[in-house]
């Protein structure tokens, strides 16, 4: 395969020079795209990825676009994941969108390969989890259809199916599966300190050092820091913006898996999570106070002895 990752492409570019305007050409007439999302790491370095020779590469701002020779298989892998009437594969190429936050987007890829496929990507990923969270979808290319895109349960019908769409769709699923994946972590939080509060009920006080707090801490904010920052979720993509095709894909399939609804139930929680991080820091503080406050009056007494002793021994 011919490496172009030398070449960063904008948004609305294909970066794969053999298809001309931008288009993904499909044989049949309808064809119908398995997509699977995994948040398989912590982070990826696309750098060194778009380094690799060994891949057809498109370089994106925070993603990477690999083309995939023989990825998907004679026996549908659609009917397979998607449930949807067995039917001729889509062709003989899949595509791979890698996001540096940690997630992959894999299209037209037969079950089975996909582990293939993410072998090199992960040797440049940080954190590899051992049970990836995984998501399946479905995209229909349907060239009859009168407008350019049109949504439907768990799938999405395009007229083309073009990079530009791939990118839509799969920012979409990739916010999709890490807003789960912090979500995840968020709740468990929660079940932490809804146990916490209950041996506080059960027996008034708590054993849960300082530390522990600060870690609890730093572990919402960092799941807030990448879910807003690294997964863009607050932003508009730019193909969206720049087009209103796409733009028809990204509002149908924001809504779809509802991401603001979702985001904005996951910040409720990391409220109630500071809101407890407070009250127990608060009870530690007290408890320091305490202690210093006994500490300062046995040392008190202690000097009162002394003095006491120094004066009856003296006479």
């Amino acid at each position: 395969m011919r490496n172009s990752a030398a070449r960063p492409v904008e948004e609305d570019e294909l970066g794969f020079e053999e298809q001309a305007e931008g288009e993904i050409y499909v044989d049949q007439p309808e064809a119908y795209v398995p997509v699977e999302a995994r948040f398989f790491a912590r982070s990826v370095d696309l750098r060194t990825l778009a380094q690799e020779k060994s891949l057809d590469i498109a370089v994106s701002r925070n993603h990477l676009i690999i083309r995939l020779k023989d990825a998907a298989s004679s026996s549908s892998p659609a009917a397979e994941v998607t449930g949807v009437p067995t039917i001729d594969c889509w062709n003989d190429e899949g595509y791979m969108v890698i996001f540096n936050y940690g997630t992959a987007v894999l299209f037209n890829v037969a079950p089975g390969k996909e582990e293939e496929y993410l072998k090199t990507v992960k040797q440049h990923s940080k954190g590899v989890f051992d049970e990836p969270n995984r998501d399946n979808y479905c995209v229909v290319v349907r060239p009859t259809l009168d407008k350019w895109s049109e949504g439907s349960v768990d799938r999405i019908m395009v007229k083309e199916l073009d990079v530009n769409s791939i990118r839509v769709v799969a920012v979409i699923l990739s916010q999709s599966i890490a807003l789960d994946h912090y979500t995840k972590q968020i709740d468990a939080m929660l079940k932490s300190f809804d146990d916490l509060n209950f041996i506080m009920q059960q027996t008034g006080t708590f054993n849960l050092q300082r530390r522990e707090l600060f870690k609890l801490v730093a572990s919402v904010n960092t799941a807030l820091a990448e879910t807003i920052l690294k997964a863009g979720l607050l932003e508009r993509s730019d193909v969206a913006w720049q087009n209103a095709n796409y733009d028809s894909i990204w509002a149908f399939m924001r809504e779809e898996f509802e991401l603001e609804d979702r985001f904005e139930s996951l910040e409720k929680k990391t409220g109630i999570i500071q809101h407890n991080v407070a009250f127990f820091l608060d009870i530690l503080q007290n408890r320091k106070s305490d202690s210093l406050e006994w500490i300062i009056i046995v040392l008190i007494a202690a000097d009162i002895c002394v003095s006491l002793y120094e004066i009856f021994h003296g006479t």
